[in-house]
């Protein structure tokens, strides 16, 4: 039986429906139930949270996409494989993550700490990395095309066959 967002949201977490209402975010959010084994979770509905604490989690192959995570911390936890098409993590703290094979397509990243994290072979098309911190990431293989990096920090970050913003593929930085 597949788990779901939905059925593994906390009583604290804030949860609304794709085509519902948005409802503001709450100060402090609980992770969802499921934590810290969400692999393979199926999101029905759109996950908000705001500072949730979800270090050292497993969100492999889960469903992330349009997810709202506001401040969160993230710190050592795996999201390969995962969805997180067009999700939502500004400010997040996302150190040591592995975001391997992940599509984080149309992802808004913005002052995203992302410090080490494996995003070898991440699907990052359109992303928004503007003022995001990737130093010692690791982005061998990863698609940037049509990515906004401004003012990103790429320092002694990993390009090998890595896709640029501008289309060009490299070895040495965008």
């Amino acid at each position: 039986m597949k788990k779901t967002l939905a059925a593994a949201a906390a009583v604290t977490l804030m949860v609304v429906p794709l085509l519902g209402a948005s409802t503001a975010l709450a100060k402090k959010s609980s992770p969802p139930s499921c934590y810290p084994n969400c692999e393979g979770v199926t999101s029905t509905v759109q996950y908000k949270a705001r500072n949730a604490n979800m270090p050292n989690g497993n969100f492999a192959n889960s469903d992330w996409s349009g997810a709202t995570l506001t401040k969160a911390t993230l710190t050592g936890s795996t999201f390969e494989g995962a969805n997180m098409l067009y999700a939502a993590m500004t400010n997040v703290t996302a150190k040591n993550v592995n975001f391997s094979g992940a599509t984080l397509a149309g992802a808004n990243l913005f002052k995203a700490t992302l410090t080490g994290a494996n995003l070898t072979g991440a699907d990052l098309t359109d992303a928004t990395l503007g003022k995001a911190n990737l130093a010692k990431a690791n982005l061998t293989g990863a698609n940037l095309t049509g990515a906004s990096t401004y003012k990103a920090k790429f320092k002694n970050a990993t390009f090998n066959n890595t896709t640029c913003p501008d289309g060009t593929v490299t070895n040495t930085g965008c």
